[in-house]
């Protein structure tokens, strides 16, 4: 039952994923900059993608103080732990501090989330699912060995 529930998670995140990054730069380029426009949390698109190499970043935008979390999923929906065998680590960098835990109580303000691939990822298609305070995220990201 959790299997088919953690499915359905990625899949639906999945189709979200795929669908938010065009209407998004739809929406961008139709609203002009305004204060308001900026009081969201927002996560950009993951970069390079696919992902040639082992290093990989997000930016990420938190309108107020939140937990923000970030969770790697194989396609299989295997969560990737940040701790087993070196596989992926995580480090948050904002302007003040720097964050390495998998979940953070973050201020408000700008981070970026920087991504080490280990050599015990094999090359796929993997999801990362970013938590900021209620909101949900989730971007795709191809890694090629």
């Amino acid at each position: 039952m959790i299997i088919i529930k953690n499915i359905l998670i990625l899949s639906l995140a999945l189709v979200m994923a795929l669908n938010f990054s065009s209407a998004k730069e739809k929406l961008s380029s139709e609203l002009p900059d305004s204060p308001e426009i900026k009081q969201y949390n927002s996560v950009s698109n993951f970069y390079p993608n696919p992902l040639s190499q082992r290093f990989g970043k997000i930016d990420i935008l938190v309108h107020k103080e939140a937990t923000v979390s970030l969770r790697l999923y194989n396609i299989k929906t295997k969560l990737i732990s940040s701790s087993c065998n070196g596989e992926f680590s995580l480090k948050i960098v904002g302007k003040e501090k720097e964050y390495t835990s998998d979940k953070n109580i973050l201020p408000k303000g700008h981070y970026q989330a920087e991504m080490t691939f280990g050599s015990g990822l094999s090359s796929g298609t993997y999801i990362l699912i970013i938590e900021i305070g209620s909101e949900v995220f989730s971007r795709k990201i191809l890694y090629k060995r």
